[in-house]
């Protein structure tokens, strides 16, 4: 009885931390080496210079944090991450899921 109980919790936990990883993975974005989350879809725009996302997702942050960006501003609606020498700026106004990524150049 012990036993079953044991494997139960061990697949529930390996399932959740399976969900867990699979909504923080990304994918590469508009803008090389920048991961946006995994289930976003670009967004066509009439400013070149900037990207917008859809479905954002709830750990766009730890997605970036597995891939090396470290979030060194904030203000208001606006965090810049960085990697090595670049930097990455993403907007993501309240109320509103879509996310907007330049390049700080």
């Amino acid at each position: 009885m012990i036993k079953r109980k044991n494997i139960l919790i061990f697949f529930l936990i390996t399932l959740l931390v399976g969900i867990f990883f699979y909504f923080s993975l990304g994918k590469e974005s508009k803008i090389k080496e920048f991961p946006v989350p995994l289930l976003a879809k670009y967004i066509e725009d009439e400013n070149s210079k900037d990207f917008k996302y859809s479905s954002t997702g709830i750990l766009y942050s730890l997605t970036l944090w597995f891939n090396g960006w470290k979030k060194v501003a904030h203000e208001g609606d606006s965090t810049v991450f960085k990697k090595n020498d670049r930097e990455v700026i993403v907007v993501k106004h309240t109320g509103e899921n879509f996310i907007y990524i330049f390049e700080d150049e």
